[in-house]
């Protein structure tokens, strides 16, 4: 017996799956780099600036930045982690935050002074966090981590409660 098929073009077709929630992305993404971090030692400030460098001016900007914007990323734009916090923060309806791409050229240097800058204002709920990885975000003047940090704070409330605002 002999059956036809049909093939409906794709715009007939019904959906194949939804589209997964911002809070789905975050957990799927947490649980992937915990699963990395399981077996690679969290890195900390070690190495020097390029000699090159104005410490203290890039400290100044660096702290300016954070000063001067309620959220404030740190990020490089090939990073999957930047692009996942940037994506949260992104889907805040209303929500403003200034982003700083590190890899862009005019920023060389940066990336050991953020990480030290987040060092001081380590909290304990920080204290364990990676500063010298990518993104580091900072709220309200305070050092609340990277992605995964953002994203727990994202699910359970406590972005909402720091920025003073619902988030749909």
């Amino acid at each position: 017996r002999y059956s036809h098929n049909i093939y409906l073009p794709y715009f007939l077709q019904p959906p194949q799956q939804t589209m997964p929630s911002i809070e789905e992305l975050l957990n799927s993404q947490k649980k992937k780099k915990e699963e990395i971090r399981k077996t690679n030692p969290v890195l900390k400030v070690d190495s020097e600036p390029p000699a090159h460098i104005d410490q203290d001016e890039v400290r100044k900007e660096v702290e300016g930045l954070i000063q001067s914007n309620n959220v404030m990323v740190f990020s490089k734009s090939y990073c999957p982690y930047c692009t996942q916090a940037k994506m949260a923060l992104k889907s805040i309806p209303d929500f403003e935050f200034k982003t700083i791409e590190m890899n862009d050229g005019s920023h060389e240097g940066w990336q050991h002074m953020v990480s030290e800058v987040a060092n001081e204002r380590v909290t304990p709920e920080t204290a364990d966090n990676n500063t010298m990885s990518v993104p580091q975000i900072f709220i309200n003047q305070a050092y609340i981590g990277g992605a995964d940090d953002l994203a727990d704070m994202y699910t359970d409330g406590r972005l909402a409660k720091l920025l003073g605002r619902a988030l749909s």
